[in-house]
């Protein structure tokens, strides 16, 4: 083997010092692995953040590091979703679980309901548009009877007495909006009594019947914005916070028994749902793989000491190179946890070449089969060990610090496997030998299929060609929320909360020096057709109060009945409830006689109370209850909104929307909104890019995103580059032969397009996870290829390549990897699926370029060479 025989020498003198030393040996290597373990067990971490993952440097990054100075608020948040059958029973359960988390010392830094601030509550209508206002006016006007007759009885009498004046007196339906109003009504009592009858938990809601089709009255969804004390070093830092807020809320029946939706999402909750995934996902891949590369091994090895002495040096190994990333990294990211597989799926190699090697060696009775083996594999296993951790160390000088981190604990984890593999498999393989071992099976030895060389060739160019068309079309998903299940409450929730503009956490924020340049700043951005909205600080002041005042002035005096109206529901007398029961029944059933829209609303509800009687024998306490359980707080919402009598200046607003919208310095926040939801990349993009052209110092998800996306593409351009370059340097130093390096590069440029044509044919995205495939490939694929060409040079012939243990080893080694990356595959963490898919993907194109399309080209070049001779 020409260029590496100087190694051999070396390798000779350190196996035969190893084998002397060979319990001395294993007993430091089992003190050190302990101390090891100890260190990693108290010291590692787990950092879930994605934002981080790309290096401080880059516009974006500052651009975000500068907005959380100024707005920590909005960093590290916990978004609290309420949903409930009715606006007031949202904002009870909203109002319930904020006071329910303030009494709870040291779970939560910040508690921010939004909308629940008082001015909102006593200006609310001054918030609508003039033409929204007017309408409700008119809706309340007509509504006004009604309203003051159940003001003056609010329960199931006064119910029945608004029916029994609309028999009686039809013209107080004449006017369209009246009817509209008592149909209303009574539809809504007719839901009531039917959600009743299914044991369902529904109550009227009276501000959406006040309300109409006003969004901003009538939502029944709430939101809490928390930030919470996270636990430092801890490997789940917000499970305290998150467990107790879903004690609370269960303590206060905030369920969904109870027709309550309490969700969880925002970075925060996205985090700890993902780290738990990875958590469950990496400890059940590492494992599966182990166990996979294990059963591997007895299937092919036959032999329970060459096993063993894999397996005890893979998982010393393993345990070394935590403790590696514990010093250089300390803590692990949502890539760089799957650096345990990885070291599985490639550190087993070495040994399997090592260990098939000596099995050979000890068939032919060699006077000293493990040295042997050693120093003829030894030299094949350093190239690949070096050309392996290159193609990890090729993401070191990018600004991807998540992959970096990750390539620099496997790549660290390639030389702790080659220094395991030199240590501890030989003083293992010393102290455990073989026994004799037999001739091989069949007489010849076993041998690869030789595919017929035409045929291969015409199908590698066919491969190409095609992978190369295909290739274009693969996408790169560079959204990380993607990778997460989407069964995930938090995952399920996002998505939710980005199918609408208003809820959407696709925002963009724009900081501001002052005022004037806000404003200006603003307008130029709402005028790009991107853009939807751009919400600042002075739009909280309502615009045209002073006509807005008067018609709420007005409304005041027709409803001065209603303002002095004390709608007390004490004392309510059983008997007499079930009187007022069948009395509401009597006058729903004659009310079924007059015109639309009244009359076909009451008998939807004469047939509802029949339903209701049949099923519960004495409905009418929990009806009157259900009907005219939310009619109090809704009167007092009108009357608290009827007394505004100013207009709201900006000094008015409370400190703690203040702080949201203006930092402490002056600087003002603008909220930017597109105008569609963002479904995909391509629109997150466009969005972005918009916004940075008139704004760059622009940060929020969007900017992030792409601005990471960026950061990745270059990243992993570069880092291919340089792992293919390092790879050609490693290949032209050590084989030194222009054809033999020329064969290996082929090799890995086939490997590498048909993995890109596949993945773009199967679907399968890249995404910034998996993207260390292909650089990766680089490192990985060429250690095959080099077994293949150094067994060449020391056989001299294709033939006897494939007889040997270097093809078998090869195909061997191929198979344990994709066995452990396929680990990755099946995880819970789509993320690391997907690694573990692409992976698989790069190493089954590496297997057949290695092992069968390159004999086919060193046989035509073999014939070409012996026709030149003759």
């Amino acid at each position: 083997m020409t260029g590496i025989g100087p190694r051999q020498g070396w390798l000779a003198v350190w196996l035969g010092w190893l084998q002397q030393r060979a319990w001395r040996v294993l007993i430091l290597a089992g003190v050190f692995t302990a101390t090891c373990l100890w260190y990693v067990a108290t010291a590692l971490g787990i950092n879930m953040g994605t934002e981080g993952m790309i290096a401080e440097e880059v516009p974006f990054r500052q651009s975000s590091i500068s907005f959380e100075a100024l707005f920590p608020q909005f960093s590290d948040t916990l978004v609290v979703v309420i949903e409930a059958p009715t606006p007031e029973d949202a904002a009870h359960a909203s109002d319930a679980l904020a006071a329910s988390l303030t009494a709870q010392s040291g779970l939560f830094r910040d508690i921010y309901q939004p909308g629940s601030e008082a001015i909102f509550a006593e200006a609310g209508l001054l918030y609508l548009g003039l033409d929204e206002l007017y309408a409700l006016s008119d809706r309340l006007v007509a509504a006004q009877p009604l309203l003051g007759l159940l003001a003056d009885r609010p329960d199931l009498a006064g119910l029945s007495l608004v029916l029994q004046q609309a028999i009686g007196q039809p013209d107080l339906l004449a006017e369209q909006e009246a009817a509209a109003a008592l149909a209303a009504l009574l539809d809504s009592t007719t839901a009531v009594a039917e959600a009743q009858a299914e044991a369902l938990p529904l109550a009227l809601s009276w501000q959406s019947l006040l309300a109409g089709d006003s969004d901003l009255l009538a939502s029944s969804r709430r939101f809490l914005i928390l930030r919470p004390e996270l636990t430092e070093g801890a490997l789940q830092p917000a499970a305290a916070a998150i467990d107790g807020l879903r004690a609370e809320a269960v303590a206060l029946g905030l369920t969904a028994e109870n027709g309550i939706e309490v969700r969880l999402t925002g970075n925060v909750a996205l985090n700890h749902e993902e780290l738990k995934a990875v958590e469950l996902g990496g400890s059940t891949a590492g494992v599966l793989s182990l166990l996979l590369v294990a059963l591997l091994l007895v299937g092919g090895l036959r032999s329970g000491r060459l096993v063993f002495a894999i397996v005890v040096t893979l998982l010393l190994g393993l345990i070394w190179t935590a403790a590696f990333a514990t010093v250089t990294v300390g803590s692990l990211n949502m890539i760089s946890v799957a650096f345990a597989v990885l070291f599985i799926g490639l550190g087993v190699d070495f040994g399997i070449h090592a260990c098939l090697r000596y099995r050979e060696e000890k068939r032919a009775e060699r006077s000293a089969p493990l040295s042997a083996a050693f120093e003829s594999a030894g030299p094949g296993i350093l190239l690949s060990a070096i050309c392996a951790a290159v193609g990890f160390f090729a993401f070191l000088p990018t600004n991807y610090r998540g992959l970096a981190e990750l390539g620099l604990i496997a790549g660290g984890g390639m030389i702790v496997a080659l220094i395991a593999t030199f240590t501890v498999l030989p003083a293992l393989l010393a102290v455990l030998p073989l026994r004799r071992v037999g001739p091989p099976r069949h007489g010849g030895g076993r041998r690869l299929p030789r595919l017929p060389r035409a045929a291969t060739l015409v199908a590698a160019v066919a491969a190409t060609l095609g992978a190369a068309a295909a290739a274009p079309g693969g996408e790169f998903d560079f959204d990380p929320i993607n990778l997460k299940d989407p069964a995930f409450e938090s995952v399920g929730a996002f998505f939710e909360l980005a199918e609408a503009i208003e809820t959407t956490p696709y925002l963009i924020h724009v900081v501001s020096d002052d005022a004037a340049e806000a404003a200006a700043l603003a307008e130029r951005i709402a005028a790009l057709p991107e853009v939807s909205s751009v919400r600042r600080l002075s739009d909280f002041v309502p615009n045209g109060q002073d006509d807005k005042l008067v018609v709420l002035d007005d409304l005041a005096l027709l409803l001065q009945p209603l303002l002095l109206a004390d709608p007390s529901r004490e004392g309510r007398d059983p008997a007499a409830l079930e009187a007022s029961y069948a009395r509401l029944s009597q006058m729903a059933t004659a009310a079924a006689g007059l015109a639309a829209p009244v009359g076909p609303a009451a008998t939807r509800l004469t047939a509802a109370l029949e339903t209701l009687s049949a099923r519960q024998a004495s409905p009418a306490a929990e009806l009157d209850e259900r009907l005219m359980r939310h009619f109090p707080t809704a009167l007092e919402r009108l009357q608290t909104s009827l007394s505004v009598t100013e207009p709201i200046a900006q000094s008015a607003l409370p400190p703690e929307l203040l702080d949201r919208w203006q930092a402490a310095n002056g600087a003002e926040r603008l909220e930017v909104r597109p105008t569609e939801p963002l479904r995909d990349n391509a629109d997150l993009r466009r969005f972005a890019n918009a916004v940075l052209a008139v704004a760059p110092q622009a940060t929020g998800a969007p900017v992030i995103i792409s601005g990471a996306a960026d950061a990745i593409l270059e990243a992993f351009i570069f880092a291919s580059s340089i792992a293919f370059v390092a790879v050609l340097a490693i290949l032209t130093v050590v084989l030194r032969r222009p054809l033999e390096i020329a064969l290996v590069s082929l090799t890995l440029l086939l490997a590498a397009l048909w993995t890109a044509g596949a993945a773009a044919l199967m679907g399968l995205s890249f995404n910034f996870a998996n993207i260390i495939a292909l650089p990766l490939l680089f490192g990985l694929g060429v250690a095959s290829a080099v077994h293949f060409v150094l067994r060449l040079r020391e056989e001299g012939d294709g033939e006897a390549v494939l007889r040997s243990s270097t093809s078998s080893a090869v195909l061997f080694s191929a198979l344990t990897t994709m066995a452990a990356f396929g680990s990755l595959a099946i995880s819970g963490h789509h993320g690391m699926a997907s690694m573990g898919e692409l992976l698989t993907l790069a190493i089954t194109a590496t297997l057949i370029a290695t092992l069968v399309v390159l004999p086919a080209m060193i046989d035509l070049l073999s014939k070409r060479r012996r026709k030149t001779r003759s």
